[in-house]
């Protein structure tokens, strides 16, 4: 056996010895030596394909994996007092049953941001399957009464809403303002004038003070004498709009003591010097 396998060998050799010399092969020999060759390049092409079908069928399995499992199942929206979450959700194009890696938060919040009531806060995304959102809603604290419609603002002048006239009467009604280029989705301070200022700068310390659902009028017309009336008809006379930290401060010590009271109508004069002086009604004949 050793032999023979030895002298196969050596005829190989001799042949691969002959072909490197130039001598022409036998027609038997040149054909199995093509035979050989092509079982080869069978055998390399069988093991390629089978290589790719395994990636290609494992790529196939990621994906349906992927696709069936990492579906929006659901949405979360939190941070809202008045809004229903509908009104969110209504902003964006996202739907249950798309896809989580091909939500895009970015737009999310983008789509949600034009509504002037909602302010994005963050959006995550919470594998497998659910999607979390946090606003903090803008209320609106005030409406400026105009001619022919009101205009609706949050507690740091920020418009919300352009409406009629008649919507927005439960609100602190602000008087004395001029609605022309006001545009939702803007803050009142951007607007150089003294009117506006002067009502951004009275909210500010009507919030800091806690005293918003106590007013239910201001007038900020006449600069030289800024007033307000509260929710006990009491004019709370402001005067020009300086030293407003001491005169809010006069009023917050006030307040409670004029509530005890049950005191009703008259006025209240803030002078941001010592102590308020409060007048009551004059009797009536």
């Amino acid at each position: 056996m050793a032999k023979k396998q030895t002298e196969k060998r050596k005829a190989s050799t001799a042949k691969a010895t002959d072909r490197r010399k130039g001598k022409p092969e036998s027609g038997d020999e040149l054909a199995r030596r093509r035979k050989r060759k092509k079982k080869k390049l069978r055998k390399k092409r069988g093991k390629t394909f089978f290589a790719v079908s395994v990636v290609v069928l494992a790529l196939l399995g990621i994906i349906t994996v992927v696709y069936f499992v990492l579906q929006v199942e659901k949405i979360n929206v939190f941070g809202l007092q008045n809004k229903e979450p509908s009104e969110v959700l209504g902003m964006t194009d996202v739907a249950l049953g798309d896809n989580m890696l091909l939500v895009s938060k970015d737009k999310m919040e983008s789509d949600i941001s034009k509504n002037p009531y909602f302010v994005v806060e963050r959006i995550e995304k919470d594998y497998p399957n659910s999607i979390n959102i946090y606003i903090r809603e803008r209320v609106a604290v005030a409406s400026i009464a105009c001619a022919s419609e009101s205009v609706l603002i949050d507690d740091e002048g920020y418009v919300l809403e352009i409406c009629a006239a008649n919507e927005g009467v439960e609100l602190l009604r602000v008087f004395g303002i001029s609605s022309t280029g006001f545009h939702t989705d803007q803050l009142l301070s951007d607007h150089a004038d003294f009117h506006a200022a002067t009502l951004v700068d009275i909210l500010k310390h009507l919030k800091t003070e806690d005293l918003l659902e106590q007013i239910v009028l201001l007038d900020v017309s006449n600069p030289l004498s800024v007033y307000m009336v509260t929710d006990t008809d009491i004019r709370v006379q402001i005067g020009q709009p300086d030293m407003l930290d001491k005169k809010f401060s006069q009023l917050t010590e006030v307040m409670p003591r004029l509530r005890e009271m049950g005191a009703a109508g008259g006025t209240l004069t803030l002078t941001g010097k010592g102590r308020a002086v409060y007048s009551p009604p004059e009797p009536e004949e």
